[in-house]
């Protein structure tokens, strides 16, 4: 294996890689005295296997120096890029190096970073699924409030719900019936036309959130959000184009607007950045 260490002495800095070092996915501090082919191996593996940064002390020798590398996605040790470096490490290195193994404390300290790496990923994680469901729910609300409007534009009323439903029984699985054309056998024919006007998702378990589905698959069961939260729905059953809705201690008022949709989201609670809404 080549060498890797740089002129002694020599400093290069951030700004002189090219642009494609920001795609750099691993970096390490790794040990530059007797043991660099040791080192650059171990890291290697780490880098292939697990992915994470990976911070090496040598306690062995007092003289020990650092070397800080940057190892591109691919994992290749070959091509370790040298950062920093000392001229002491290339003085303190003998000619021939040889084998040793890795002390009690630099394996705790190596396992102790990529636990807290492991946990940062793991809660940038979840954030990432909670935006990506809130996304999802907040499309399939404005489709419930678009079928509403266009139910409207049809038949120029609204449809003979209460004015506040919730979508996961009564009167809220009535209003979904009415907007997908499924309303045909109740005593009160609104959907005349039998108009599709609801499209969202459909789902097998509320839980996953989207339209589900009888059985049968003849009528609808409720509409939820992707943390299982079934959907509020408040009309403007006076015609008044304006709408007061209450989120838990906080009121909305809500001009130009025959209906709103929304649900708690991810914390259950209304009244919350969580909450997820049509407007």
């Amino acid at each position: 294996m080549g060498k890797v260490l740089p002129a002694a002495g020599r400093r290069i800095k951030l700004r002189d890689f090219p642009g494609w070092f920001a795609t750099v996915f691993t970096s390490a501090v790794l040990i530059a005295t007797e043991s660099t082919e040791i080192a650059i191996n171990f890291l290697s593996v780490l880098s292939v296997e697990i992915r994470v940064s990976v911070l090496v002390f040598a306690t062995n020798y007092p003289n020990t120096r650092f070397v800080l590398f940057a190892l591109p996605a691919a994992g290749n040790a070959s091509r370790l890029i040298p950062l920093r470096t000392h001229p002491s490490t290339l003085m303190n290195s003998p000619a021939s190096s040889r084998r040793r193994g890795f002390t009690l404390i630099e394996l705790l300290v190596v396992i102790a970073i990529i636990v807290v790496l492991a946990a940062a990923s793991f809660s940038g994680g979840i954030m990432a699924i909670n935006s990506a469901k809130k996304t999802a729910s907040v499309a399939t609300a404005k489709a419930l409030e678009h079928a509403v409007n266009n139910f409207y534009t049809e038949y120029g009323s609204l449809p003979d719900v209460p004015e506040r439903v919730q979508t996961d029984g009564g009167e809220g699985v009535r209003l979904l019936n009415i907007l997908l054309g499924l309303d045909e056998n109740s005593s009160k024919v609104q959907n005349s036309r039998l108009l599709k006007l609801l499209q969202a998702a459909e789902t097998k378990t509320k839980t996953k959130g989207g339209l589900l589905y009888s059985a049968n698959g003849r009528s609808a069961e409720g509409l939820y959000d992707s943390w299982g939260n079934p959907f509020h729905v408040q009309l403007d059953v006076n015609y008044e184009e304006r709408l007061r809705v209450s989120l838990g201690s906080k009121t909305e008022l809500l001009n130009g607007r025959r209906v709103a949709v929304y649900s708690p989201g991810a914390d259950k609670q209304l009244g919350t950045s969580d909450d997820v809404k049509s407007w």
